[in-house]
């Protein structure tokens, strides 16, 4: 069974689904979670005051030889707005200067920051993973960054080496000295990351694009011929379905290979949700479109943040398994197994495998793809509810 029990992602009636999404108030906010976080670590003032919480947290950052402009925390406290997704050094900075736990930080980051805590196949992430587990201060991690940067890189180690073993080798590490030596002999494998993410993004993109061969496909279904479709990008597939079903829209003159194309079949726009709906920003941004994919794609740009490639990959995620569904259903007739349960497993193998967190409903974006899975017609409803958005 899936270990996603939260009611509200049962809602039947779209409008009422769109109109929970929109209300912010019915999610985690960054508010509360820091809130909570600095009243377990030191805050014994009113809960309310934000004035008192923000010098709270600026003379902890004083501490540590740190410094965010009052006005910043200030806004995070009055959900004026939260820190951005690439803004994560900040946010282990906090937690070094409230001298936070390994396992709250780790619970911090998915419940309340909405990202994955520790990527060692970063430098400084990767100390910073071996500073919080032995309690170690924030000038102490500053200072192996320091000598870890003066060390060169060496290219006698394979590139694709995965985060767990990172973090199996400096689990082995009982003191700073096995630390750098292995960050001395290794250096050259902290020069990439997000490959496994990229990698299944690359596959599920290329399964569910179309493809220059699906042309001619298509115009043998229009002929009244019955050609072998099983091949066909997803996309494609879905197409000549709903062409058979007389529900296809008209394609004439678009490039069934392009991103935009395969955007606007899947989820009925290329270019994202604007700023000016109403929907909660923590969806909105990043929210996958043409220019999102341009940047993953082209990784070595730098531009694409963990936010960016998470939403992709549980978006991809999602139109590859109810797609599936769609062309070729799951019999459930003796109700041994529960598809969405199914899907839940599924999509949380490919985030975690990626070093990713699972899917949470307390992260709104998440909450808007297991709610529509919910749903007799998942890829339906998840378009309808952005076409709202869209439309708002």
């Amino acid at each position: 069974m899936s270990s996603i029990n939260d009611e509200s992602i049962w809602i039947t009636d779209i409008k009422e689904g769109y109109e929970y999404l929109k209300d912010t108030s019915n999610f985690y906010s960054f508010a509360e979670g820091l809130t909570v976080l600095i009243t377990k670590y030191g805050y014994d003032g009113q809960i309310e005051d934000t004035v008192s919480k923000t010098n709270f947290i600026i003379s902890k950052l004083q501490s540590v030889d740190v410094s965010i402009t009052k006005s910043t925390i200030k806004d995070w406290f009055d959900n004026k707005r939260r820190p951005l997704s690439g803004s994560r050094n900040v946010i282990f900075q906090i937690c070094f200067a409230l001298s936070v736990s390994f396992e709250d930080i780790k619970d911090f980051f998915r419940r309340v920051y909405f990202e994955r805590s520790f990527n060692c196949h970063t430098t400084e992430e990767a100390v910073y993973y071996y500073c919080f587990k032995r309690k170690l201060t924030y000038n102490h991690a500053k200072q192996l960054v320091n000598t870890i940067n003066t060390f060169p890189v060496y290219k006698n180690k394979p590139s694709n080496v995965f985060t767990k073993e990172i973090i199996n080798s400096i689990d082995h590490c009982s003191s700073d000295d096995e630390l750098l030596f292995f960050f001395k002999e290794n250096k050259s494998i902290f020069t990439q990351y997000n490959v496994t993410a990229l990698d299944c993004i690359n596959t599920l993109y290329n399964k569910i694009k179309g493809k220059k061969k699906d042309k001619d496909i298509i115009e043998a279904f229009k002929n009244n011929q019955r050609p072998d479709t099983r091949n066909c990008g997803l996309v494609i597939q879905e197409y000549l379905y709903s062409l058979k079903n007389g529900r296809a829209a008209c394609i004439t003159g678009r490039d069934i290979t392009s991103t935009d194309f395969m955007l606007d079949q899947m989820i009925t726009t290329n270019s994202g949700i604007s700023k000016d709906t109403d929907i909660p920003d923590i969806v909105r941004k990043n929210f996958p479109s043409k220019k999102t994919f341009s940047d993953i794609m082209n990784q070595d740009t730098g531009q694409a943040s963990y936010d960016s490639i998470r939403k992709c990959l549980i978006l991809l995620k999602f139109y590859d398994f109810w797609v599936t569904q769609l062309l070729d259903p799951v019999k459930n007739e003796d109700k041994l197994f529960n598809i969405f349960d199914i899907y839940v497993e599924e999509t949380n193998h490919i985030l975690v495998s990626s070093g990713y967190e699972e899917l949470f409903c307390e992260n709104p974006y998440d909450w808007l793809f297991l709610w529509a899975s919910t749903h007799d017609d998942p890829l339906g409803t998840l378009r309808e509810a952005i076409n709202i958005a869209i439309s708002s």
